[in-house]
């Protein structure tokens, strides 16, 4: 009686060390790219909150200063107001215009006393006569 051995195959079984190095690399640049993205987006949306703010910001000053009964007199001035658990740097220009009955106020808002500027409002001011 013949007993029949097989060689066993040399099928491959499993994964080889090429072939994970090549899924981790693949993994690794696709979680980099999402997490660039969501980086990206956060800082964005950061932004606009502040912008928005800045704005609310910006038109409470210009509000204030319409509903003033006197005339503005031409210059800068400074001033700070909190909203939203922050600090906000306010900056007014009044400046002359071609007609002596108009005058314009240039109202700029940042986070940073010397910062961007967020948001900046114009308004002009008329006498009647």
């Amino acid at each position: 009686m013949t007993i029949n051995r097989r060689m066993p195959s040399k099928k491959q079984v499993g994964t080889t060390l090429l072939e994970i190095l090549v899924a981790l690399a693949f993994f690794s640049i696709t979680a980099i790219a999402i997490l660039d993205t969501v980086g990206t987006t956060t800082r964005s949306v950061n932004h606009m909150e502040k912008q928005t703010i800045a704005h609310w910001v910006a038109s409470n000053y210009l509000e204030v200063s319409r509903q003033r009964s006197d005339w503005p007199s031409v210059g800068v001035q400074r001033a700070e107001t909190d909203m939203a658990g922050r600090t906000w740097y306010i900056t007014s220009r009044v400046t002359v215009t071609a007609r002596k009955d108009i005058r314009r106020l240039i109202v700029e808002v940042s986070d940073d006393p010397d910062g961007e500027i967020l948001s900046q409002r114009d308004w002009f001011f008329g006498r009647i006569q």
